[in-house]
């Protein structure tokens, strides 16, 4: 419908087109001023608030590169992309995509995890596998595993049995 606009408007008499340029631009500035505020409101915006890759992604993929390069580390990829992209050895990593991935989740130990990566259940963090499953594990964490690093937004358990 916008594209119309131009050729609607060179059809409109000279008084009226002036309106009706004002009350679109009007609109516009209205619609841009409600997005915007929307958009940094992180209750009405929980999606938008993931796009960007955040200190704390660099932060962990560090932590894995540095202190658990060898280490079998479980993960969603939902919130953590960014984390899978800048670890080195990502063979040791079992994703969203890996074939025995909701085995994994479901027995941890089981299957020779070492670690699991779960971010805060705020927001769309309770989407993730691993909250799904293990509701409490990023608040209280659980029997089968303790508390290895404690990042903004994310945890690393180290996996015990």
């Amino acid at each position: 419908s916008m594209a119309f606009l131009p050729y609607e408007l060179s059809e409109t008499e000279i008084k009226n087109q002036k309106k009706i340029i004002f009350a679109v631009v009007a609109a516009l500035v209205a619609s841009w001023g409600l997005c915007t505020w929307a958009l940094q409101d992180k209750e009405l915006a929980k999606e938008e608030l993931n796009i960007t890759i955040s200190n704390e992604v660099y932060e962990i993929s560090d932590y894995i590169n540095k202190y658990l390069p060898e280490n079998k580390v479980l993960m969603d990829s939902f919130l953590t992309n960014g984390v899978i992209l800048n670890v080195n050895n990502i063979d040791n990593l079992v994703v969203s995509s890996s074939l025995n991935f909701y085995e994994c989740v479901s027995a941890p130990g089981k299957y020779g995890i070492e670690y699991v990566l779960v971010p805060d259940t705020s927001g769309v963090g309770n989407l993730d596998a691993l909250n799904q499953r293990y509701p409490n594990l990023y608040k209280d964490g659980a029997e089968w595993c303790e508390l290895e690093a404690d990042f903004e937004g994310f945890r690393i358990y180290r996996v015990t049995e």
